[in-house]
């Protein structure tokens, strides 16, 4: 067998992560989670000066993200093992702790076989990595959490946000329906229940058995996790985004928003679907094409572009913007919920593919300010959530100046 060098035992680690990162995301998300922990350790480690992790993400073609100087064969075997440790250590805390578990699991099954012993030899024991990770979590929940508290905190906060915007009728009965239903499988809500505040003021609305502290802090987060998503059912489409920012602030400032990711709750897959976000992003578009040309001819463009793009991304098939039911804003966005089950790497192509057609399309006048003015009308929140899937504004922007 031929002698094994660094940059083969490095590349192999590196793919391996981007392989499991975007199983669970995207490999627009992987490429830029792995880079920024390669940033953060070039300081540190000398071996990462000769790595680079390509972020670009507006291409169709499938493009190799990982780029090795063959100088990094020159670093000593004990600082390569050394810094591929530090390496997973961060991109576990990056993850966080639900998501680190799987991680290192999977990469363990990633790694072929003839790397297995010689990734050991150089001191990166995924093994003993996997123990002391189960370990720190054990004693982190013990010292950090108690599931009665979060229950408390976080139920009674979701009910006084619902009272505020849909009366104590709709919160109560919403809630209780809610925790009841899913207490057949998410077992330590069986140990919860709410009070009527109708029949008796002199109750607390949330009571909570001891008995919650039982289960680890995981199963709070999946329970937690599921009545906010479940009670976003049971709103508009609307008031879902007003909903869950309200919720964001709360914990933000109780301190709560580390608690709660810490234990797998993430507001923000909550917040925006896909299917939330194309209509978003779409009827911004119309909004931003609109402000130089005729509202009909806004609609006009976009739908074509849309049936241009179909031929290489064929989930845009059934999407368009109905003039007719302008007035009534993301509604004149017609789409199919299955637009939730395509892959956000792919949806992210698709996505970025209209705006840089729509971009090229638009004269050197009409279009010098498209990208900036479509950033605003899309908003902070929807342009973090379309990033996250690989859609990459600023590149199409730049590409539009270059062709200019």
């Amino acid at each position: 067998m031929a002698q094994i060098q660094n940059s083969d035992v490095l590349f192999r680690i590196l793919k391996s992560t981007i392989d499991v990162i975007s199983r669970r995301t995207s490999d627009s998300y992987a490429n830029i989670v792995i880079g920024n922990v390669i940033e953060e350790l070039k300081s540190d480690y000398e071996l990462y000066e000769y790595v680079t992790i390509k972020k670009n993400t507006y291409s169709e073609e499938i493009i190799e993200a990982i780029e090795l100087d063959e100088d990094v064969n020159n670093i000593k075997t004990s600082i390569l093992g050394e810094g591929i440790n530090q390496f997973i250590k961060q991109i576990i805390e990056t993850l966080g702790k639900e998501a680190g578990y799987f991680f290192i699991k999977e990469i363990k099954e990633d790694i072929p076989y003839d790397l297995e012993q010689v990734v050991k030899d150089i001191g990166i024991d995924l093994d003993f990595l996997q123990l002391q990770f189960l370990a720190d979590i054990k004693q982190k929940n013990k010292s950090e959490y108690e599931n009665k508290m979060i229950f408390s905190y976080v139920l009674t906060l979701l009910y006084e946000i619902l009272e505020k915007n849909k009366g104590r009728r709709f919160s109560y009965n919403s809630m209780d329906e809610i925790i009841k239903r899913i207490s057949i499988e998410n077992e330590i809500l069986k140990y919860i229940k709410l009070n009527d505040p109708s029949l008796n003021q002199n109750l607390e609305l949330i009571q909570i058995e001891n008995d919650v502290n039982r289960y680890e802090p995981r199963y709070t987060g999946a329970a937690i996790q599921k009545i906010i998503q479940e009670i976003c059912n049971y709103l508009e489409e609307r008031e879902v985004y007003d909903f869950i920012e309200k919720l964001k602030r709360s914990v933000a400032s109780a301190e709560y928003s580390s608690k709660l990711g810490n234990i797998g709750v993430n507001l923000d897959i909550i917040k925006l679907n896909q299917e939330l976000m194309v209509k978003h992003v779409l009827k911004s578009l119309v909004d931003v094409l609109s402000d130089s040309s005729t509202i009909n001819y806004a609609i006009f463009l976009v739908n074509d572009v849309l049936r241009k793009t179909e031929k290489r991304f064929v989930f845009f098939k059934d999407i368009k913007i109905d003039s007719m039911k302008i007035d009534e804003g993301e509604e004149s966005v017609l789409i199919s919920s299955d637009i939730n089950s395509i892959r956000p790497s792919e949806l992210g192509r698709g996505i970025q593919r209209i705006i840089e057609n729509i971009s090229v399309s638009l004269g050197d006048d009409a279009g010098k300010y498209f990208i900036s003015k479509l950033k605003n009308r899309i908003g902070k929140a929807y342009i973090l959530r379309i990033e996250e899937i690989g859609v990459n504004l600023h590149m199409i922007e730049l590409k539009r100046n270059l062709m200019f």
